[in-house]
């Protein structure tokens, strides 16, 4: 196997948290050197043997419709010990995990563009992920909103998307991010919908945030504590408590850690090593890009900054409108806050160890409770199913589009990923919605709109 001398994140810049960087700007960072040229031969690794994937739709549904939480939540785990499994692909002598190695729909749309139809079948990577503004908090902003967004200083939040072999395969054969390819599918007067992906298919968000560690080598980390009393916006620069991160592993193994305040003081108590985080340095080619995307008002980046995991999205292709599952960083791993749960914890398998034993999971194979079907289904006399990512969700906007199962439901803390994505079209042009019953077949939102089988990421990376 072929090593680099390269640290990297695969992710891409959003804004939050200013009042950390606050904290952060300003001290003397302490940062190993870290070398750049270019990555070879990465090739995109599937699960492990042992996982449990895909599982027959007919068994996932049989939970669904059980209320089988327990089996729907092992599988959640079982997804993320394949996820976070290490392969034999390294950089600088680290050993990449699974979804690290996966293209990105940049990537892919790279290939179809080109009209390389089987690139996202057979290529390795051979090139970084470049990072980039989230698209999600971008979402039907201006033009100019979103290049001010892009330029604002307290852009530490980012995130990559990636597509496992098989989907990455599926986008390249049918050159999903070419408009020219999709128009063939537009229903006029009707429902447009893409080729189904294949039910092997995952798509991934991973979340990091990147800071530089301060004269004493700590990076402060805004940790989730559950959602406000009342919902609203609540942004990770809103929230009341952070860990501060050791990033040379100084502290003692083991040792119980409290939150402090934003603006406390590090006393011992309140910090904790890096190595309980899925963590990565930036290297100056990386660094580089993100100045020049002007991401974090441009400058602020440099090679040796750290990038701390603290969220992933992840979607399955096993039923039809797709498994949903979310992970996030916690520092009480064992009972997790809202949306998650000491139940959720309880069932994560001894096989996951070390870093990956400190995230918490959260589920919705359905968009409400009892289960409907993909159309024809109703927002009466049903329970909602709420399941959103502290680190992606809690910060959004007001949602606009109108909720027929709560006309209160209108914050990123009461979103659902299923109801969400369901809303995933060729235009983009549909709001974000918090949870309600989606109808796959309701002219008054897809009538002359193309579907994209509930994957945003084609209509935010589509070719010109």
């Amino acid at each position: 196997m072929k090593t680099t001398k390269l640290v990297v994140i695969t992710a891409i810049a959003v804004t939050f948290f200013a009042a950390f960087m606050m904290q952060i700007q300003g001290c003397t960072p302490q940062q190993k050197a870290v070398q750049s040229v270019s990555l070879i031969n990465i090739t995109p690794q599937n699960f492990p043997s042992g996982i449990n994937f895909p599982v027959d739709s007919s068994q996932i549904y049989g939970w669904v419709n059980g209320y089988d939480t327990i089996s729907i939540t092992k599988h959640a785990w079982d997804i993320w010990a394949g996820l976070t499994a290490l392969t034999n692909q390294e950089i600088e002598g680290r050993q990449l995990m699974v979804y690290e190695t996966w293209f990105s729909p940049n990537e892919l749309a790279q290939f179809c563009a080109s009209q390389d139809s089987v690139g996202g079948c057979t290529t390795t990577k051979t090139s970084l992920t470049k990072l980039n503004m989230p698209r999600q908090f971008v979402h039907g902003l201006s033009s100019e909103q979103a290049k001010a967004l892009k330029q604002s200083n307290n852009v530490t939040i980012v995130e990559a998307m990636g597509y496992n072999p098989a989907a990455a395969c599926f986008a390249t054969s049918n050159l999903i991010f070419n408009p020219t390819s999709l128009k063939k599918y537009n229903v006029n007067g009707g429902i447009g919908k893409i080729p189904a992906f294949p039910n092997n298919a995952i798509t991934t968000k991973p979340t990091y945030v990147i800071a530089k560690p301060n004269a004493l080598g700590l990076i402060t980390v805004p940790i989730w504590s559950g959602p406000p009393a009342i919902a609203q916006n609540y942004p990770p620069s809103s929230w009341p408590f952070v860990v501060f991160v050791d990033v040379n592993n100084k502290q003692e193994k083991g040792k119980k850690v409290q939150p402090a305040k934003p603006n406390d003081k590090a006393l011992p108590v309140n910090i904790i090593n890096l190595n309980e985080f899925i963590s990565y340095q930036l290297d100056s080619e990386m660094a580089a890009y993100l100045n020049n995307q002007s991401l974090g008002g441009g400058g602020g980046f440099t090679q040796g900054d750290y990038a701390l995991l603290v969220a992933m999205h992840v979607a399955t292709k096993e039923i039809s409108n797709w498994t949903w599952q979310t992970y996030f960083w916690t520092l009480n791993p064992a009972n997790p806050d809202f949306p998650s749960s000491s139940f959720a914890a309880g069932l994560r398998p001894a096989s996951i160890t070390g870093a990956a034993a400190n995230y918490a999971v959260v589920t919705t194979y359905n968009m409400v409770w009892p289960n409907q079907p993909i159309t024809g289904g109703t927002n009466n006399n049903v329970k909602p199913n709420i399941g959103f990512n502290p680190y992606l969700e809690a910060g959004l906007g007001q949602l606009t589009l109108t909720n027929n199962l709560n006309s209160n439901y209108k914050w990123g803390v009461q979103t659902n990923c299923m109801s969400c994505h369901a809303l995933a079209t060729v235009d983009g042009n549909i709001s974000y919605t918090a949870d309600q019953y989606i109808d796959m077949g309701d002219l008054g939102l897809f009538k002359n709109r193309v579907q994209t089988d509930f994957a945003w990421s084609i209509s935010g990376s589509l070719n010109p």
